[in-house]
């Protein structure tokens, strides 16, 4: 009985794509669409988690928590907040530099916040919306005063 459902499925025309990038298979799930959607979906999802924990780091800042939504102004006063000037909010867009950028600002961020650099580069950089979620509702106080010699 095994093998009779085993060279069923084997039997069964192969669906996928075809040489001119359509579908060759007659099903038609819709499942082409839900791929786009699906990733639009989860990018909405980590965007509004990540606002909704940075709400607290920028009251503890001393600006207004739903800055946190908009999107290029979080960039600026996250840059404000670590005591960059606000134009570096331009070096998101070049490609590298970004990575090294969030980088920076992830320490400066940590120790203006109190925390270590082994925190700061694994949770404000590699798992950002986790370390902001534990930076702003946690214990973490703002100091004002603190200010980076490097980064």
């Amino acid at each position: 009985m095994l093998h009779d459902a085993v060279m069923t499925i084997l039997s069964m025309p192969a669906t996928g794509l075809g040489a001119d990038g359509g579908s060759t298979g007659s099903g038609g799930s819709g499942g082409e669409l839900l791929g786009p959607l699906g990733q639009l979906g989860g990018s909405l999802i980590l965007y509004v988690l990540t606002a909704i924990a940075n709400w607290p780091i920028y009251a503890k800042a001393g600006y207004a928590g739903w800055t946190a939504f908009v999107p290029i102004l979080n960039i600026y006063l996250l840059l404000k907040i670590v005591k960059f000037h606000g134009a570096m909010v331009l070096l998101y867009l070049i490609p590298l530099v970004n990575i090294v950028l969030a980088l920076i600002v992830a320490l400066r961020l940590g120790r203006i916040f109190g925390r270590s650099t082994v925190f700061s580069v694994f949770l404000l950089w590699l798992l950002a919306p986790i370390g902001q979620f534990i930076v702003g509702y946690g214990r973490s106080q703002h100091h004002e005063g603190v200010v980076a010699d490097w980064p």
